[in-house]
């Protein structure tokens, strides 16, 4: 005759393996900003190049930065939202700040960079 299987085991490590999976998705949602996505740069990916404002987000003056180019991010900031992203990347063209649309950039990052400051 066969052994019975032991069903109080059987459950307990269902109920343990339940509490390690829940614990994991809080670590992960709970992460640092140290931990997500971080980026220092971007490259302009949008092949008719983007609009960089010099007067904040989508305001003032622009220059329209070439297709491919790599520009070093100072800080990110919100504005207006393109292509349900919100988040702007302040860059350094002819000498000055200007803000691009993380949209029309390539970072490595979804939206958000978070080891680089939020713009003033």
């Amino acid at each position: 005759m066969a052994p019975k299987p032991n069903f109080r085991l059987s459950k307990a490590r269902a109920t343990l393996m339940a509490f390690i999976a829940a614990l994991a998705v809080l670590v992960l949602l709970a992460a640092p900003a140290s931990a997500q996505c971080q980026c220092s740069y971007g490259v302009i990916s949008y092949s008719n190049g983007a609009r960089c404002w010099y007067g904040g987000p989508g305001t003032g003056r622009y220059d329209v930065l070439p297709y491919n180019y790599r520009y070093n991010i100072n800080c990110q900031r919100t504005g207006p939202t393109v292509g349900g992203n919100n988040w702007w990347n302040r860059v350094v063209y002819n000498g000055a700040y200007c803000y691009v649309s993380d949209y029309y950039m390539t970072t490595g990052c979804p939206t958000r960079c978070y080891n680089l400051p939020l713009c003033a």
